[in-house]
């Protein structure tokens, strides 16, 4: 059994995943300082674990929603995000408005926008729309409590929930958004914020597309592996670029993933290495220096996915 030294959630947030053999399952746990780990057995030095079975972890900002093995939908509440319900901090509770009939699902809590994607690859969005993006051609201050569809004449596969927009892959690999764009958020060069789907991409089949909450740029993967960005800030820890090239999608490097925050940047290449640059206090680069001026591997001898 490997014990993980005094791991801070500075870069691994405050959740952990970890897979078990047979149907890609893993089993959620959540710790403070340390944690222990080792055949897939969890122990975590926290007096509010709740380990369970989950297919899809959704980060919404300030909640985390699992998706269960049936579909649907649990999470437990830090600050309201679900309209007409009480959730307890210590257990999660079925979200019974977002049940299995979405496939695909995501949700902001600074906005209070929820999409998700049905069996039959339809797109449906509610919540707030004072962006427009709820995609329905207007925008407003007022709660959308059905969901409608942005865009019925297309099939989607996936998507991301920003702050006041909206980003999906459809099922020919485009890229499609709507919504707020004051940063580039949506990619397409200029700051107009539409309130109906526009796309954005063609030609160029994208598989992956995530952003992080409260953050305006956005990160899509192709079917090659590449790593792409666009919104202001994109180009951070990626020298060559400046901060012009991310008003539209921009090739990052052969990676399939990226995190940014508090002037730090951790990117995971197609081999399984971290690679980390800026700020590094507290040790949350995984390294003794406080600054990593230049992309520097972490993690090595690791393959990390």
């Amino acid at each position: 059994m490997k014990h993980l030294p005094d791991l801070r959630p500075a870069l691994l947030s405050m959740l952990a995943v970890f897979a078990l053999s047979g149907g890609g399952l893993a089993t959620v746990a959540t710790w403070r300082d340390a944690l222990t780990v080792g055949n897939a057995k969890i122990t975590a030095a926290s007096e509010w674990t709740i380990p369970l079975k989950a297919t899809k972890i959704i980060d919404t900002g300030q909640n985390i929603v699992f998706r269960q093995l049936d579909g649907q939908y649990l999470a437990w509440e830090r600050y309201t995000l679900f309209q007409n319900a009480t959730y307890s901090s210590q257990t999660p509770a079925l979200v019974a408005k977002y049940d299995k009939k979405y496939v695909v699902f995501d949700a902001s809590d600074y906005e209070k926008t929820y999409a998700g994607i049905d069996q039959t690859g339809k797109l449906w969005t509610w919540g707030n729309n004072n962006y427009g993006q709820l995609g329905q051609g207007t925008k407003d201050n007022t709660y959308h409590n059905t969901p409608k569809q942005p865009a019925p004449s297309h099939l989607f596969k996936a998507l991301t929930v920003g702050g006041g927009e909206i980003l999906a892959i459809d099922t020919n690999g485009n890229i499609w958004g709507w919504g707020a764009n004051a940063n580039y958020e949506l990619g397409t060069g200029n700051t107009n914020s539409p309130t109906t789907p526009v796309q954005i991409t063609n030609g160029t089949k994208y598989t992956k597309i995530f952003k992080k909450k409260g953050y305006t740029d956005a990160l899509a993967v192709d079917e090659n592996g590449n790593l792409w960005g666009w919104g202001y800030g994109c180009n951070g820890g990626i020298k060559h670029l400046t901060e012009s090239d991310c008003h539209r999608p921009v090739i990052l490097g052969k990676y399939v993933d990226k995190i940014s925050d508090r002037g730090a940047n951790v990117l995971l290449d197609n081999a399984g290495q971290v690679w980390a640059q800026g700020d590094s206090y507290g040790g949350k680069l995984c390294t003794s220096e406080n600054k990593l001026d230049t992309l520097t591997p972490i993690f090595t001898g690791h393959i990390i996915k």
